[in-house]
């Protein structure tokens, strides 16, 4: 195992902690600027609401489009919730990363989520919705594999990982 610096996540400078505090605070700030609306409060017996998930439940395992997508959707959400408690031990503890590589990668990653997003609509005109989520979960999935591919040596796990956050995130 290769470690590129003594450093851990917890032994940071202080300087993304303030930088995230400092987005939690904008983020409270410019939630003000949300129009409020009463919520109508219902009064509506137990029975009644259970009727309704059943109901909803029932059009939803009803509809094969429906259920493909969230059987699909749920499944692949499962598989990278499990990815993600792990994905960080990996880097830290088996590959040695400090934060400011475990940053750059994840960073990486979400430049993918950008690209993903924004090529989303056309991809969709193009070859349709249910063919796009097909492949957005592949690429995700794919991307995820990665991960774990290579860990030596440095350069190659370091490459690697961000090739994996980049694909997991524009999938």
């Amino acid at each position: 195992m290769h470690t590129h610096s003594a450093r851990s996540l917890t032994a940071g400078s202080g300087t993304e902690f303030l930088a995230d505090s400092i987005s939690f605070l904008l983020a409270a700030a410019l939630l003000s600027l949300v129009p409020l609306r009463k919520a109508g409060c219902s009064e509506a017996a137990p029975r009644a609401v259970l009727g309704q998930v059943a109901e909803g439940l029932a059009s939803l395992f009803g509809n094969p489009i429906l259920r493909a997508v969230t059987l699909a959707s749920g499944t692949f959400i499962f598989w990278h919730n499990a990815f993600s408690a792990a994905f960080l031990l990996h880097l830290t503890k088996d590959l040695g990363f400090d934060s400011r590589l475990v940053g750059m990668a994840l960073g990486i990653g979400a430049l993918g989520g950008v690209v993903g997003a924004a090529s989303s609509p056309r991809v969709g005109r193009a070859i349709g919705l249910g063919p796009s989520l097909m492949i957005g979960l592949a690429v995700s999935a794919g991307g995820m594999s990665l991960a774990a591919l290579l860990t030596q040596p440095w350069w190659a796990a370091v490459a690697c990982v961000t090739l994996s956050q980049f694909m997991l995130w524009i999938g």
